[in-house]
């Protein structure tokens, strides 16, 4: 595997995603989708999310049933590949 000696940048939240929804001030947290899946069980609303790349792929998507939440973190670090520098 190819080692990454860098970050980069992720881009903000786009108006109306997921990430837009979070308070600012939230560092992380879970959303659980089950209790609005049960009570919304016809709500099929898409929206987006920044999931598996950092990136909004689909566009739109049902994200709420496909997945039962979504663990939120705010700022990510890279890992250090445990040697001391």
């Amino acid at each position: 595997m190819k080692k990454r000696d860098s970050t980069f940048p992720v881009p903000g939240p786009e108006k109306g995603s997921f990430e837009s929804w979070i308070d600012p001030r939230c560092r992380y947290g879970f959303v659980d989708f089950l209790p609005f899946n049960k009570s919304h069980s016809d709500d099929h609303g898409q929206f987006q999310l920044k999931g598996f790349t950092h990136m909004y792929y689909p566009q739109k998507f049902e994200w709420n049933r496909a997945f039962d939440g979504i663990f939120f973190i705010r700022d990510m670090y890279p890992c250090n590949s445990g040697e001391q520098q």
